[in-house]
């Protein structure tokens, strides 16, 4: 649905009874010019603001080794935050000005001082609270191999992965330099496009650049955030939801089948005469269950 849309929608919602309590409200708003045209702003703006927002949490919740790619997303939001671009805002801005010529400056500085406080809460926490996990993530580029060719880290700057407390070791670190003119040219003109295949490029290597290999290995358990692992944990607990009706349900038949001299194996006289769980074992379970 458009913005244009939605004036058709009240009124196919007024002639079907759709949302009678917020409906009025909608309508109120939608008959006063000044209303409308907050309105009209507040959305352009979450738009043009929250785009950036929305594509970096979208990438940095999916799966892989998104810690090699993080510090460029969460810099990426940092740039739109501090040079803000918005053509929503414009668009709604101009079309204001075709029917009150004096009003295009006003709308433009209205619509950015609304989001203006947001935009400082995220620099705020970016630059200040959140310095030290930034630099976790700005220092884990280092062991991206495509990242790698344009940073071009000397031994100095690879210091760097001492931010991470499980490299903060002389003897890592001091291996991870002996090995950083290797690792500079193994990766020259690399073309990797996705996360795994980086991953399959330090399997490849990993004899010939160990102590950067040990590195990685390290590295990858960092990731920024948790919903990987949430989805897989709630993957496990359906597999295991799922198995363990199968197991209820083989116990089940079993006993109703051992049980059918006493019974006629009706569900109520299952019930009656159901050991409990752990009366039939799973694996002989399982073995019933193949068989």
């Amino acid at each position: 649905m458009q913005f244009g849309d939605i004036e058709r929608f009240l009124i196919e919602a007024e002639a079907t009874n759709v949302g009678p309590q917020l409906l009025p409200q909608l309508q109120t708003i939608f008959s006063d010019p000044k209303r409308l045209i907050n309105l009209k702003l507040e959305l352009a703006i979450t738009i043009d603001v929250a785009e950036h927002f929305v594509k970096a949490t979208y990438f940095l919740e999916g799966n892989g080794a998104l810690v090699l790619s993080c510090y460029e997303k969460l810099h990426a939001v940092a740039r739109a935050c501090q040079a803000p671009h918005f053509p929503n805002v414009h668009a709604v801005a101009a079309a204001i000005a075709e029917e009150n010529h004096g009003q295009n400056v006003a709308v433009l500085e209205q619509a950015k001082a609304c989001v203006q406080p947001v935009l400082d809460w995220f620099l705020r926490k970016f630059n200040v609270q959140l310095y030290n996990r930034v630099l976790v993530f700005k220092a884990a580029r280092y062991v991206c191999p495509v990242r790698v060719q344009w940073l071009k880290p000397t031994q100095q700057s690879v210091e760097a992965l001492q931010v991470f407390t499980f490299l903060d070791d002389d003897g890592i670190i001091n291996g991870v330099k002996a090995e950083l003119p290797a690792y500079l040219v193994s990766t020259e003109d690399v073309v990797i496009n996705t996360e795994e295949r980086k991953v399959k490029w330090w399997h490849d290597h990993k004899d010939q650049l160990p102590h950067w290999a040990f590195a990685v290995k390290k590295v990858l358990l960092v990731q920024p955030s948790s919903a990987a692992a949430e989805r897989h944990c709630e993957r496990d607990m359906r597999v295991k939801s799922t198995t363990s009706g199968r197991h209820l349900s083989v116990r089940r038949r079993l006993f109703t089948k051992r049980n059918t001299d006493h019974n006629d194996g009706s569900e109520e006289d299952y019930e009656a005469n159901d050991p409990g769980e752990g009366e039939v074992s799973e694996d002989y379970a399982n073995k019933m269950y193949m068989e």
